[in-house]
């Protein structure tokens, strides 16, 4: 009882002398909050607005259906829906978010990914959740799946609303291989450095199930294409994805 009554002076200590401050204004935050930006800061994200494509959610410059990349080869994922632009400040925070530790930002993602989630009814028929995997090497390395804290925060998130959805385990889809880098591949490069990239060992949890897969950035969608094209030959109802940002 008496922790109880002390809690809300622990809090306003903890605020007055460990102050928690968004990442980008330094606008002072709560301390028992889990955001690491405000919320203004946040609706300056830049969104992707109509026209785009249909499926790879591709910012367009005039009205079409789908955009040539997807009118060429259709991606093996239903659609893609993202987020925000991935430009500045997004560009900068994800990169913190993957590589420099900035492991809570995964909540703020998160939010936003919701948001998107219930922008678009279509992911109503949603019955699990698949972050995209990382190789083993590079986990180790990274000590965290970025996809997977997002895809964890996402369903607490949902949960709280009363949705809740089941989240597949780490060993089904896996990153069977270590590829290089995309960052400098061109287009068709990166869909070949994909080819055989991830495997499925176990089918039983995706076997007929409409399945979304959570990423932070859709670039070329090579990668969501790679994981959609696996799940699907093993068994998948249907392969959707969203991610944080659209490059």
């Amino acid at each position: 009882m008496l922790s109880l009554k002390l809690k809300p002076y622990i809090k306003a200590l903890l605020n007055c002398f460990y102050p928690k401050q968004c990442l980008l204004c330094k606008t002072k935050l709560m301390f028992d909050e889990d955001n690491a930006l405000c919320q203004n800061c946040i609706n300056t994200f830049k969104k992707i607005q109509e026209p785009y494509c249909g499926l790879c959610h591709f910012q367009l410059s005039e009205k079409k259906d789908v955009c040539f990349n997807c009118l060429e080869k259709k991606p093996c994922f239903q659609l893609n829906r993202s987020s925000t632009h991935f430009t500045h400040p997004v560009k900068n925070l994800i990169h913190d978010f993957k590589y420099r530790g900035k492991e809570r930002l995964a909540h703020d993602f998160a939010q936003m990914l919701v948001q998107s989630y219930k922008n678009f009814p279509i992911f109503n028929q949603i019955e699990a959740i698949l972050p995209v995997p990382l190789h083993t090497k590079t986990l180790k390395t990274r000590g965290y799946n970025q996809a997977k804290l997002l895809a964890q925060n996402f369903l607490t998130l949902l949960k709280n609303e009363k949705k809740e959805l089941a989240l597949i385990e780490d060993h089904v889809l896996i990153r069977a291989q270590l590829t290089p880098s995309q960052t400098l591949l061109s287009r068709q490069e990166r869909f070949k450095n994909m080819e055989n990239a991830f495997q499925v060992q176990d089918s039983i949890p995706i076997l007929s199930k409409n399945i979304l897969l959570i990423d932070d950035v859709t670039t070329t969608g090579a990668t969501l294409n790679a994981c959609a094209k696996i799940l699907m030959e093993k068994g998948a109802k249907n392969v959707f994805a969203l991610t944080v940002a659209r490059d």
